[in-house]
């Protein structure tokens, strides 16, 4: 405990003196930062980003990767009327949601969404935070020479939210096996997507039965995926385990052998692209501080 406060106050009084040397070269205000993540990681990034702002004063926008619809992505356009009088926070943020790179990333998310994060990254090269949920993007940022540094912040798993009217389920073999619907997020798009993925490939190998067997609905994200799955158009899904727990934590999901899933790291990746390396450092170190772990707790994320 003592270790962890200590480490809070140091970063506390390196970004202190960052901002104060800021202010005396003349800036007006200290840089904001775009954060990527999938629409999964979504609600725990904005929670830190927010807490971040709260506690350093620094801006840091939170954008998905794999959502077009997201909020983020309309809210300035369905505001009005427009604000007169906005705050640095409102102008920071609005400045990074109107830019160039995110009108971009919107438009690949529209139409190009089936490619690689990574490759998108390589050929636009801009954005500083990226939160990723795959293990394979980040070997791929390495390979593509666009990733600074990294660092796990939580560890996820893949389980089986399972509808109990829809029939007795204990594994995917069960639901592949049935005449019920297994849902899944598209492998090219995110962690969730290339692990489910994986996962079936692994089955279908080791049983053969399995192979041409089973309906598969695919859906765009997590968020499609899961809301399919509470309407009841579908009977089992393949999620992460902590969409479950901050989703549905009246419902017991259904875990996966060890044999056949592992946990993935969540990594906060620093990118090369990024405008300001020491802050960005600063806010990972934050996310990755104990006050930052209890707000990945708090959303249903597993820990060291």
């Amino acid at each position: 405990m003592l270790a962890a406060l200590l480490r809070h106050s140091q970063v506390f009084l390196q970004i202190t003196l960052l901002l104060l040397f800021a202010a005396g070269c003349g800036k007006q205000s200290p840089v904001a930062l775009s954060l990527y993540c999938s629409v999964s990681h979504l609600p725990v990034a904005e929670e830190i980003a927010k807490t971040f702002r709260q506690v350093y004063g620094v801006v840091v926008v939170c954008v998905p990767i794999d959502d077009a619809t997201a909020p983020v992505f309309t809210e300035l356009e369905n505001e009005m009327p427009k604000k007169k009088n906005k705050s640095r926070y409102e102008l920071q943020r609005e400045e990074i949601l109107d830019s160039e790179e995110v009108n971009q990333l919107k438009k690949w998310v529209e139409n190009a969404r089936y490619r690689d994060f990574s490759q998108f990254l390589l050929d636009r090269g801009e954005g500083d935070l990226y939160l990723c949920d795959s293990p394979d993007e980040v070997q791929q940022l390495e390979v593509f020479e666009l990733l600074q540094k990294s660092r796990p912040l939580a560890y996820l798993t893949p389980v089986l939210m399972v509808h109990p009217e829809k029939g007795t389920f204990h594994s995917v073999e069960d639901v592949l096996k049935s005449s019920e619907t297994l849902g899944i997020v598209r492998r090219e798009i995110t962690g969730l997507g290339r692990e489910a993925d994986r996962l079936l490939q692994r089955l279908r190998e080791e049983d053969t039965a399995l192979r041409g067997v089973g309906t598969i609905a695919v859906f765009e994200n997590e968020t499609l995926l899961l809301e399919a799955w509470k309407e009841k158009q579908i009977a089992v899904a393949i999620c992460w385990d902590s969409t479950a727990a901050r989703l549905f934590p009246e419902i017991e999901p259904i875990s996966l052998p060890r044999t056949e899933v592992l946990a993935v790291p969540l990594m906060m990746c620093d990118l090369i692209s990024g405008h300001d390396y020491q802050m960005m450092d600063f806010f990972s170190v934050f996310a990755s501080s104990e006050k930052g772990q209890n707000l990945f707790r708090q959303l249903g994320y597993k820990v060291k």
